[in-house]
């Protein structure tokens, strides 16, 4: 498939390209974070997620950044 390896950010570049490296290392090749005001929208290419898989990204995302859990998205593509 095509790889999606990109990270748009309005703020600070560094923080969301960290957050994709950390993603990418638990396994994800293809993956998208996008970071604004409203949170954190993350897009991964998963053969099914799990709540496990879901939550570690989750967790990646809440360690590095003050967004809150809320405001955090995930979305699975195939």
């Amino acid at each position: 498939g095509q790889i999606i390896d990109r990270c748009i950010k309005k703020h600070d570049f560094a923080i969301c390209a960290e957050m994709l490296d950390n993603i990418k290392a638990q396994g994800y090749n293809d993956c998208l974070v996008y970071l604004d005001e409203d949170g954190v929208k993350v897009v991964v290419q998963s053969e099914g997620l799990d709540t496990a898989q879901a939550a570690a990204i989750k967790d990646i995302l809440l360690s590095e950044s003050a967004v809150l859990a809320q405001n955090i998205r995930i979305f699975e593509v195939r």
